[in-house]
């Protein structure tokens, strides 16, 4: 598996993101990035180093110390965080509408959902079953574009 089609992507899946209105999903997972993944070190300080004040034991004690770093993530673990987010978001947020939708259509046809916003002041969102009707197919093509999506990475 190659780096460079791991990031190239990586940085595919990011302007999808951002070209479907999805600007928010891309800076999270930019964010995620930036900040690395953590990883436990042990060094070792030489003893010529150590302080002269110190006794022999405590040099001795003190020459090897545990510190968390902080570690980039490699190409490959990028590419596979912005799969996630993509798989977290985008399908997840498409099998919650099929979700209505089945409830909707099958118990009572001439209902509507409200999403009303809290303290936002933004505007409410409506839905009705004409409008949430056949996710499915949404579901399985981004499914098999993002399976797709990660054999050509990994080849």
């Amino acid at each position: 598996m190659s780096d460079a089609s791991a990031t190239e992507a990586y940085n595919a899946l990011l302007l999808w993101l951002r070209s479907n209105n999805l600007e928010w999903v891309a800076t999270q997972i930019e964010e995620e990035i930036i900040l690395g993944k953590i990883k436990s070190e042990r060094i070792h300080i030489p003893a010529d180093l150590a302080s002269p004040y110190s006794s022999k034991t405590s040099v001795e004690k003190s020459t090897r110390s545990e510190f968390l770093a902080r570690v980039d993530y490699t190409a490959q673990e990028k590419f596979e965080i912005a799969v996630g987010a993509v798989e977290a978001v985008v399908l997840g947020g498409i099998k919650i509408q099929d979700a209505l939708a089945s409830t909707l259509i099958t118990e009572h046809a001439d209902i509507q959902i409200h999403f009303v916003p809290g303290e936002t002041g933004e505007t409410a969102h409506m839905y009705q079953p004409i409008e949430l009707a056949d996710p499915k197919s949404r579901i399985e093509e981004i499914e098999h574009y993002l399976r797709e999506l990660r054999i050509d990475v990994k080849k």
